[in-house]
């Protein structure tokens, strides 16, 4: 037995057969033992490329902890597809009894299991009303950890965690490919360590193996296929798609979007003028029959929102009684659909938006309404402009006479909608429906639109067939990037840029075969491949000198000390909208107490928590903030009206922030004598320090229960 298998083994207690994984037959490589080892021994972040075995690391510890430790093991995946996939490697790889959950499922709880996998935005809310903390489990396993950066549930569930006092915390493990979406150098070191950091990590916390160790012990798929870029190794597009791209920033788009209209400016494009002048006058039309119809265009709040136009228009034909208006609405819900792939490309889509039209056989036809004929017109005139769906014609017919029958591919779309798009173009294309078999696979929490979804069992079927080649290509969006069991396909094509080193290292991923194609047809400035590979090679160095040489708890120590500032920064600022909200005297105040609160959580990066509850015929709503270098804050509202309940418990707890606001050094002073009263030794007086105390407020009454 080498010196790392029997170290391996002793972590595991020197119990052998725990590293069995039965019924799995093949073995452990070399670098797969050193990551167990590492994962055995302390929290930490394992950093391998796609297809490498992760899963299969995760799968040994957490079966050695799990019997060991006696405490089931929690295995959290971003998406509800990725739920069933890693039960059936775990139970097939280990032997213990796993538990699958989703949002609607039956609570695993209710017995006894090993291992429960579930989404987290599933398991948070199972757990507000389930008996349960994060101690009960022995291990809480991240796939695709790298989400923990983001507004993700995974950095709730982090935070939960955190808020647990040391040895209460189970240990960490994350799996990942790439850990940042930040290109710069500096960036990307601060990303790292603030990770590690919102996951309590320390020291020798990450592990990856290099290119020579991978394929020397064992790791045969290709690690980085290489990148071409379009057609004759130049992305296709890029000139027209600058030219269309609205300036500005992402978050805005929508509002960028209706200033150009407005104004006619430069680069808003004749043809999306006249999708607006359409939707314009058959709103107008509209109004006259129906005096219900509001148009969401420009209203604030989620119907404002233009991804919650076309679902307007839809219900709209469920309620209307005559078959002339459920046919305008049923014209309108697709021409706002067509707006949204617009607008959430800021213009470079435009092409896809008219493909959408005519999917839905709204122009390009001999029966065009009234209302598109000018729209029509105008396209069959200026169509040829548009070549991004040609030139993904051509590639594709290069690549399947590379690989003839053998031939699979997975193209990625940034938008669910656009893969109904694009496959509808290469499915009636009379050179490509000849050859290509395809299809669409995204994310099946969410539907593209009020008629085009994914159900799972759909999903997983599609999965199937492009394994047998009754499917040899799939449009997907990045579901299919991260820890998807999509088998290892031959060629992978970007329709869209890319926008993110980790975007780039999961799709490149995808193509695992030897000889593999990856194909990038579009690049965004300042983000082109070139750059993207850089920001990858920093990150790859960052990772080693971690794996290496560990993290300074000075680091950690300056992270905790500007995240403190930060936040209390955040909270000064934010305190006035509590502060408004108490000063108004209107009678109706209270029923803006929710919409005033998760402003303030917003404001404040705070997670806001709720449970609810029956006590006798009142509904109870408990409200609890979560946020950083603070006590968890909680109210509590009952009523014989949930609403209400929801809304008396928010303006509780607006109270109460409030009063911890403006009491913090009066109660800290007030606490210090207490305790020294009691006799309870201080060594820091409060009012020159951040003395933090743990506070929970129910039904209008605080209680001081721990200071730290």
């Amino acid at each position: 037995m080498s010196n790392l298998t029997l170290e391996v083994h002793q972590a595991f207690k020197g119990n052998l057969t725990q590293l069995k994984m039965e019924p799995m037959s093949t073995i452990l490589r070399p670098y797969q033992l050193k990551a167990c080892s590492l994962a055995l021994t302390k929290s930490c972040i394992v950093v391998l490329p796609t297809g490498s075995g992760k899963t299969r690391i995760a799968a040994t510890v957490a079966k050695s902890l799990c019997l060991s430790m006696k405490k089931p093991v929690l295995f959290l995946v971003p998406t509800r597809l990725l739920v069933s996939q890693q039960a059936k490697a775990v139970r097939l790889q280990t032997g213990l009894s796993v538990a699958e959950y989703m949002a609607g499922g039956s609570n695993p709880f209710k017995a006894s299991h090993d291992m429960i996998i579930s989404t987290p935005a599933a398991f948070i809310t199972l757990s507000i009303d389930a008996k349960f903390t994060y101690s009960n489990f022995c291990l809480v396993i991240f796939d695709e950890v790298h989400h923990v950066m983001k507004q993700h549930p995974y950095r709730t569930v982090s935070r939960q965690i955190s808020a647990l006092k040391e040895e209460n915390r189970p240990r960490i493990l994350g799996l990942t490919a790439s850990l940042t979406y930040s290109m710069g150098s500096a960036t990307i070191q601060k990303d790292i360590e603030h990770l590690c950091f919102d996951l309590n990590l320390n020291g020798n916390c990450i592990f990856t193996a290099t290119e020579d160790e991978l394929i020397n012990d064992g790791y045969h798929a290709s690690i980085s296929a290489e990148v071409s870029l379009g057609v004759d190794s130049e992305p296709v597009c890029s000139d027209q798609v600058k030219e269309l791209e609205l300036p500005g920033k992402v978050h805005n788009s929508l509002g960028d979007f209706l200033h150009h209209v407005q104004t006619r400016s430069k680069p808003i494009h004749s043809l999306s003028l006249a999708l607006m002048s359409a939707i314009k006058t058959l709103e107008a039309e509209i109004s006259m029959l129906d005096t219900s119809f509001i148009t969401p265009i420009g209203r604030k709040g989620k119907m404002g929102n233009v991804g919650s136009w076309g679902t307007y228009a839809h219900k709209k034909i469920d309620t209307s009684k005559s078959k002339s208006l459920k046919d305008m609405y049923s014209i309108l819900e697709h021409l706002y659909e067509c707006v949204r792939v617009i607008i959430n490309s800021r213009q470079r889509h435009l092409e896809l938006g008219m493909q959408y039209l005519i999917m839905n056989a709204l122009i390009n036809n001999s029966s065009t309404n009234r209302h598109l004929q000018p729209l029509s017109i105008q396209w069959q005139q200026l169509s040829q402009e548009f070549t991004s769906l040609m030139h993904l014609k051509s590639v594709l017919l290069v690549q399947y006479k590379r690989f003839g029958e053998s031939f699979r591919c997975i193209v990625f779309v940034q938008q669910r909608i656009s893969t109904h798009i694009v496959n509808h173009f290469v499915s009636n294309d009379p050179d490509l429906q000849k050859i290509i078999f395809s299809n669409v696979i995204y994310a099946t929490s969410a539907p593209a639109t009020s008629t085009l979804s994914v159900k799972p069992a759909v999903a997983k079927q599609r999965i199937k067939q492009f394994a047998d080649g009754t499917i040899n290509l799939l449009f997907a969006t990045s579901v299919a990037e991260e820890g998807m069991d999509i088998p290892a396909a031959n060629c992978v094509i970007r329709f869209d840029a890319i926008q993110t080193p980790v975007s780039l290292v999961q799709s490149r991923g995808r193509a695992r075969q030897s000889n593999s194609s990856f194909v990038v047809l579009q690049e965004q400035k300042g983000r082109n491949v070139s750059s993207l590979e850089n920001a990858e090679q920093v990150q790859s160095n960052v990772i080693s000198k971690i794996s290496s040489d560990g993290i300074s708890e000075n680091s950690l120590d300056e992270i905790h000390n500007t995240k403190i500032k930060a936040q209390e920064s955040r909270r000064f600022q934010a305190r006035k909208i509590l502060q408004l909200y108490l000063e108004q005297t209107t009678d109706g105040k209270q029923k803006q107490a929710l919409m005033v609160l998760k402003h303030y959580c917003q404001k404040t990066k705070a997670e806001l928590q709720n449970k609810f509850g029956r006590n006798g015929r009142n509904f109870t709503t408990t409200f609890t903030i979560l946020e950083y270098g603070r006590s968890i804050l909680t109210a509590e509202g009952s009523c014989l009206s949930k609403k209400a309940s929801m809304q008396i418990a928010a303006s509780n707890l607006i109270k109460f922030c409030v009063l911890v606001c403006d009491h913090f050094f009066i109660l800290a002073k007030y606490l210090w004598v207490l305790l020294e009263q009691m006799g309870v030794a201080v060594f820091r007086d409060p009012l020159q320090s951040n003395l933090e105390f743990y506070t929970t407020a129910i039904y209008g009454h605080v209680y001081y229960l721990h200071i730290t």
